[in-house]
């Protein structure tokens, strides 16, 4: 197995000119955690890459990185010991957590525009279709379904209509406020 090894900020892994890897690992600094949405650009970036996170004791929330598309968490302190096991099971295609974030690991609540076009989505409409009816460009209607994807945990349409059945509203959702 081929390995790249990169020190630095963590946005720099996207940019790397062989940025194909299977793996990243972050070992986060204590003093300023990594804001999710940088992890989300990661993951959007090298969608098949295995993402680990060594997360700093002073994040706050994070298992909220299982949504940002992390695979597996290792909390300071600690992670010395259990962040190669946390590696060889994200491999094999595990999410993994401590035990003390599964409880407040729920999905996110889909937003009132995720949510509408998922409805559109499984009535059979494609996204441009969905872009004409919403008055919206194409690209946004694809990021919102990206989003709702990764927040539902599928990859399509058929697995959205079934699994959104199952997803509770945001509040005011039902009628239409977010």
């Amino acid at each position: 197995m081929h390995a790249l090894v990169s020190w630095g900020p963590l946005l720099d892994v996207i940019e790397m000119p062989n940025a194909r890897s299977a793996l990243v690992v972050v070992l986060e600094p204590e003093e300023a955690p990594h804001r999710d949405s940088d992890y989300e650009r990661v993951h959007e970036a090298l969608p098949a890459a295995a993402i680990v996170v060594a997360a700093s004791s002073a994040r706050i929330r994070p298992q909220n990185l299982l949504w940002a598309g992390v695979d597996g968490i290792v909390l300071e302190p600690g992670a010395d010991a259990a962040i190669g096991p946390v590696v060889r099971s994200v491999l094999e295609g595990y999410i993994v957590m401590p035990r003390s974030l599964r409880t407040a690991a729920s999905p996110p609540p889909l937003s009132a525009r995720e949510r509408q076009m998922l409805e559109l989505a499984a009535d059979g409409l494609t996204n441009r279709e969905i872009a004409q009816r919403l008055y919206l460009a194409e690209s946004t209607v694809k990021r919102h379904l990206s989003t709702a994807f990764r927040r539902l945990g599928v990859s399509s349409r058929r697995e959205a209509a079934a699994a959104m059945r199952t997803a509770e509203p945001v509040h005011g959702a039902e009628t239409g406020q977010n």
